[in-house]
């Protein structure tokens, strides 16, 4: 049975695929969309994520480092409080928990192009699978709205807020009430990655699961 830790890791990714501050608010976040886009063709970046229930309680709270090139080729590594690694050849998904010593194999799929994960790694074509509609909220400013053509994914809407042309916060609300809000800091689309950074070679002795 897939456990809480891994659900919730499935659930962001395929689906899994944007803190508070001060300073400049983007006026228009569809444009800085496209500007991200364009711009962050390969990149690294830290995160920062919490999920919270439907009641508003934190349930799960987490960080790492994200690595992705386009198009499809994703590093999720999370490293508080636990270990774990979710990477992407962009035909091929490995989800890697070291407490459990257990990976799972899936295919990526057509629903790949609507998850959250295409927003980074995935197709330029957002609009193929979003509506987009930029709205002020208050004293966040200018965020950029994205809700799926299909009803089929995971989640219902994407609030998505910019600083200075950078992404900055992700919100995702899901169909049962639940939130995931990720907050994205100091990334480097400048780096060049190592042939072998978007393949998994599952660790000698886990136990290995094809999904």
């Amino acid at each position: 049975m897939m456990n809480l830790k891994t659900s919730h890791l499935l659930k962001f990714l395929m689906i899994v695929s944007f803190f508070g501050h001060s300073g400049i608010i983007s006026a228009d976040p569809i444009e800085d969309l496209e500007w991200f886009v364009k711009e962050n063709t390969r990149s690294a970046v830290e995160f920062s994520q919490i999920i919270y229930d439907a009641d508003g309680e934190e349930i799960q709270s987490t960080s790492g480092l994200l690595k992705f090139q386009r198009p499809g080729k994703f590093r999720w590594h999370y490293k508080k409080p636990f270990e774990q690694l979710i990477v992407s050849n962009g035909e091929t998904l490995w989800i890697y928990d070291k407490d459990l010593e257990q990976v799972i194999i899936r295919s990526i799929s057509g629903s790949f192009g609507s998850s959250p994960a295409a927003l980074l790694a995935g197709s330029d074509e957002i609009d193929s699978y979003y509506i987009l509609e930029g709205i002020n909220d208050g004293n966040r400013g200018e965020l950029l709205v994205l809700r799926p053509l299909e009803e089929d994914g995971m989640f219902k809407k994407i609030k998505i807020e910019f600083f200075e042309k950078e992404l900055s916060t992700m919100e995702l609300f899901d169909y049962l009430g639940q939130k995931t809000i990720i907050k994205f800091a100091k990334f480097n689309n400048r780096t060049n990655f190592p042939s072998d950074t978007f393949n998994f070679r599952p660790p000698a002795g886990v136990d290995v699961l094809v999904d």
